[in-house]
């Protein structure tokens, strides 16, 4: 059962609140978002015995100098891997949802060509189902959002878009569908799209979140939206200051 939370209530780190010393989607970069009382957005991926990992690309080619890819290794496989200059390796999910207790996290759904969508949508309701936690599902893939469209789920269900999308009216009117169908709870544009999505997307149910924030002017643009942040490379304290509504 998931705890109830509003999504406005957070900014979120992308990918955890990583740097040099702590990697993207670490156990240090969630610890570290956690310490700050932030939300956070991780990636996830299944590997070949059909658990959930905490990485953003197919392979392993740019952060660890390794060409396999996640999908062809066990998790046993993966955690013979450390991260550059840690003793920390690729966690699960299950790890990550640990870490951040109480605060939220927002969960991507990496797809490509070969992903098994049903199996990889299973797994991760698996891991978050059995946990007291605040969880949201998203993707730029509307499809294996739909195995997430229980009428009566206790999470928050968002559609990701990538960069200018809204910027026709096809894109925008498709992008008006996805979310109707998916009866989805927010919506995730890139932040050069977020003027345009208060304007002409979500309406008073949908909550607007943006990715991925990397620059001081980019709050500017969210504060306008009213709009919450998925941000990296910038400073926790300016990033809420900037955004809050009081």
């Amino acid at each position: 059962m998931q705890m109830p939370f509003l999504l406005s209530d957070y900014a979120y780190a992308h990918r955890g609140l990583w740097n040099a010393e702590q990697p993207e989607n670490s156990p240090a970069a969630f610890r570290a978002a956690a310490d700050l009382g932030l939300g956070a957005e991780c990636d996830v991926r299944l590997t070949r015995d059909g658990e959930v990992v905490v990485h953003h690309d197919a392979s392993l080619a740019r952060l660890f100098d390794a060409p396999s890819e996640i999908r062809d290794l066990t998790l046993e496989d993966l955690q013979a891997h450390r991260f550059p200059n840690s003793d920390e390796t690729i966690p699960t999910l299950g790890d990550i949802v640990d870490i951040m207790g109480d605060l939220p996290l927002l969960i991507e759904l990496k797809v490509d060509e070969k992903t098994d969508k049903r199996a990889l949508a299973s797994a991760v309701y698996e891991t978050f189902r059995k946990r007291y936690s605040k969880v949201g599902i998203m993707s730029f893939d509307s499809d294996i959002l739909k195995h997430f469209m229980d009428p009566g789920r206790d999470f928050k269900l968002g559609y990701l878009t990538p960069p200018l999308t809204l910027q026709t009216e096809e894109g925008v009117e498709q992008t008006k569908q996805a979310l109707r169908d998916l009866t989805a709870d927010f919506y995730a544009p890139h932040v050069i799209d977020c003027g345009h999505a208060r304007a002409h997307i979500c309406n008073q149910d949908q909550a607007l979140l943006s990715w991925t924030v990397s620059e001081p002017e980019h709050l500017q643009f969210l504060k306008m939206a009213n709009a919450i942040p998925i941000f990296e490379k910038l400073d926790p304290g300016l990033v809420t200051a900037a955004t809050s509504t009081t």
